[in-house]
Protein backbone atom coordinates (compact mmCIF):
# COMPACT_ATOMS: atom_id res chain seq x y z
CA UNK A 1 0.00 0.00 0.00
CA UNK A 2 1.29 3.72 -0.79
CA UNK A 3 0.76 6.86 1.12
CA UNK A 4 0.58 10.00 -0.24
CA UNK A 5 0.50 13.61 1.19
CA UNK A 6 -2.83 13.90 0.51
CA UNK A 7 -4.10 11.48 2.27
CA UNK A 8 -3.47 13.37 6.60
CA UNK A 9 -4.97 11.52 9.62
CA UNK A 10 -4.82 13.45 12.62
CA UNK A 11 -5.62 12.86 16.38
CA UNK A 12 -6.66 15.32 19.10
CA UNK A 13 -6.03 15.70 21.78
CA UNK A 14 -3.42 12.89 22.47
CA UNK A 15 -3.50 12.26 24.78
CA UNK A 16 -7.18 11.78 25.29
CA UNK A 17 -9.37 11.62 28.45
CA UNK A 18 -12.78 11.60 27.16
CA UNK A 19 -12.85 12.65 23.73
CA UNK A 20 -10.87 12.55 20.87
CA UNK A 21 -11.33 14.23 17.31
CA UNK A 22 -10.09 12.55 14.62
CA UNK A 23 -9.24 14.25 11.15
CA UNK A 24 -8.97 13.01 7.96
CA UNK A 25 -8.21 14.81 4.26
CA UNK A 26 -8.36 12.16 1.52
CA UNK A 27 -9.42 12.27 -1.82
CA UNK A 28 -13.08 11.40 -2.34
CA UNK A 29 -12.95 7.52 -1.21
CA UNK A 30 -14.61 4.52 0.77
CA UNK A 31 -13.05 5.08 4.30
CA UNK A 32 -12.40 2.99 7.38
CA UNK A 33 -11.49 3.92 10.11
CA UNK A 34 -10.46 1.45 13.03
CA UNK A 35 -8.78 1.20 16.31
CA UNK A 36 -6.38 -1.75 17.62
CA UNK A 37 -4.88 -2.78 20.82
CA UNK A 38 -1.37 -2.96 21.50
CA UNK A 39 -1.75 -6.71 20.41
CA UNK A 40 -3.23 -5.87 16.79
CA UNK A 41 -6.36 -6.67 18.09
CA UNK A 42 -9.37 -4.84 16.83
CA UNK A 43 -10.96 -3.18 19.54
CA UNK A 44 -13.78 -0.82 17.50
CA UNK A 45 -14.96 0.25 13.70
CA UNK A 46 -14.87 4.29 14.52
CA UNK A 47 -16.11 5.14 11.08
CA UNK A 48 -17.26 2.68 7.70
CA UNK A 49 -18.40 4.77 4.85
CA UNK A 50 -17.78 7.48 1.96
CA UNK A 51 -15.33 10.50 2.51
CA UNK A 52 -15.00 13.74 0.81
CA UNK A 53 -12.07 15.92 1.27
CA UNK A 54 -11.65 17.10 4.84
CA UNK A 55 -13.84 14.51 7.22
CA UNK A 56 -13.88 14.80 10.52
CA UNK A 57 -15.37 12.77 13.60
CA UNK A 58 -15.29 12.87 17.19
CA UNK A 59 -14.76 9.59 19.43
CA UNK A 60 -15.57 8.78 22.71
CA UNK A 61 -12.58 7.55 24.92
CA UNK A 62 -14.61 7.74 28.22
CA UNK A 63 -15.13 3.96 28.93
CA UNK A 64 -11.48 2.77 27.51
CA UNK A 65 -9.22 1.36 29.62
CA UNK A 66 -5.48 3.76 29.81
CA UNK A 67 -3.33 2.92 27.44
CA UNK A 68 -1.56 3.00 23.99
CA UNK A 69 -3.92 2.30 20.81
CA UNK A 70 -3.32 2.51 17.16
CA UNK A 71 -6.03 4.36 14.58
CA UNK A 72 -5.85 3.20 10.93
CA UNK A 73 -7.76 4.83 8.44
CA UNK A 74 -7.38 2.84 5.15
CA UNK A 75 -8.75 3.18 1.45
CA UNK A 76 -8.97 0.68 -1.13
CA UNK A 77 -5.07 1.76 -1.98
CA UNK A 78 -3.96 3.91 0.92
CA UNK A 79 -3.62 3.11 4.99
CA UNK A 80 -2.39 5.37 7.39
CA UNK A 81 -1.45 4.33 10.98
CA UNK A 82 -1.22 6.37 13.83
CA UNK A 83 -0.69 5.99 17.62
CA UNK A 84 -3.35 7.65 20.60
CA UNK A 85 -2.57 7.49 24.05
CA UNK A 86 -5.68 6.98 26.02
CA UNK A 87 -5.43 8.26 29.91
Amino acid sequence: LNTYEDFNLTIYPNPAESTTRIGLDVKQEHVVIELYNVLSQKEQVIYDGFVSDSFETMFDVSNMEAGVYVITAKTTSQILVNKIVIQ
